[in-house]
């Protein structure tokens, strides 16, 4: 088995500069190899900052990284990058600001009407498809693909170590626990860390595409889908000789339509449940649920204590309340004393004085 280990730092479409290595990166584990890659999407944001840095070195797994980053960035800071990091590939794109550079075939006002963070999230897709592109030719290249990809943001900070993929279903996708918000409309989204057994990929990376395609049609504004046409972003189950299987979402092959964004449920990232899910987790019916309410469709949510550097290198705070308190909410009983224990940590160790005691030594 192979890994694959995407960093993302995103520059849009045009202006592309990009590096590679053909060193292949295994994780040895009981049981044999496999080979991971880690995409870290996004804006440079914290990525050089010392507890980002650090605690990528202490709990990210090891594996192959393609960063894109959106945004130009200077030599040194660029050396600095390689030498913390060791992408396999490497790239900055334009930094979008305009959602012309989705080139959508569909009206995306239900997106983009009241909430304008929305558009900020759907824009950073350019950046992950961009990402998915460097790992699909770094497979050609080898001639082998990846058992698994990793996708993380370019500000994230571990207080324990990302669970390793050995011991996840391979037969689902999977995200941190906590969702998004305390709301609990928001679990099973979340755009900060994906895991994904390479054959279930696609659908995440290629979210755009549902936007993209000449067989989108309508704004979908509410869930009677307009001309009578099918929602096109649901999983589906598929017969095969050992039963019907749930399928994630794929490439458009019918005229379809795009329902709008559930109720609260006010997230881009919804979506990403829906390709994986029969109807975005609406409802308890037709989905496939284990015991303790953790899966959802396709996708399986896991506890890991972390949270996001907001800021740059050198100035910042840790956003303790955001991710920690959010997983808290929905804690199992049995995590629920670890995500304090985090969430002390992360106020003492850089809560208090909103700032990131220098650049470290990288």
């Amino acid at each position: 088995m192979r890994l694959a280990v995407v960093a993302l730092c995103l520059p849009l479409v045009h202006g592309t500069t990009r590096s590679w290595t053909n060193e292949a990166a295994t994780v040895l584990e009981a049981g044999g190899q496999l080979s991971l890659a880690i995409t870290i999407s996004g804006v440079e944001r914290s990525l050089l900052s010392v507890p980002v840095v650090q605690s990528f070195r202490q709990y990210a797994p090891p594996g192959d990284v393609h960063m894109v980053i959106a945004g130009e960035l200077d030599a040194v800071t660029t050396n600095r990058v390689h030498a913390v990091y060791r992408p396999v590939s490497f790239r900055t794109i334009k930094k979008s600001t305009s959602l012309d550079d989705i080139n959508a075939t569909c009206d995306t006002l239900m997106l983009f009407g009241p909430f304008e963070n929305a558009k900020g999230t759907l824009l950073q897709w350019i950046a992950l498809r961009a990402a998915y592109q460097d790992v699909l030719q770094t497979e050609q290249q080898r001639g082998v693909s990846y058992d698994w990809i990793v996708k993380l943001r370019t500000d994230l900070v571990f207080f324990e170590a990302i669970p390793p993929v050995r011991g996840l279903d391979s037969t689902l996708v999977h995200l941190p626990s906590g969702g998004m918000s305390e709301d609990p409309n928001t679990r099973w989204t979340n755009d900060h860390l994906f895991l994904c057994p390479r054959h279930l990929c696609r659908a995440y990376y290629e979210l755009l595409e549902l936007w993209q395609s000449p067989l989108c049609s309508g704004d979908g504004f509410n869930f009677t889908n307009r001309y009578d046409l099918p929602a096109g972003i649901y999983a589906a189950l598929m017969d095969t000789a050992s039963g019907r299987v749930l399928t994630p979402n794929g490439p458009p092959t019918y005229n379809y339509t795009i329902p709008s964004i559930m109720g609260s449920r006010f997230l881009v990232d919804w979506y990403i449940v829906a390709r994986y899910s029969l109807d975005g987790c609406r409802t308890m019916s037709d989905e496939v649920r284990n015991s303790d309410n953790t899966t959802c469709g396709l996708v399986q949510e896991f506890d890991l204590a972390y949270t996001i550097a907001r800021g740059s290198e050198t100035a910042g705070y840790m956003d303790c309340d955001y991710t920690l308190t959010t997983q808290a909410w929905r804690a199992s009983q049995r995590y629920y004393p670890r995500v304090q224990e985090a969430y002390s940590e992360c106020e003492q160790r850089f809560g208090a004085s909103f700032n990131y005691s220098g650049s470290g030594d990288w």
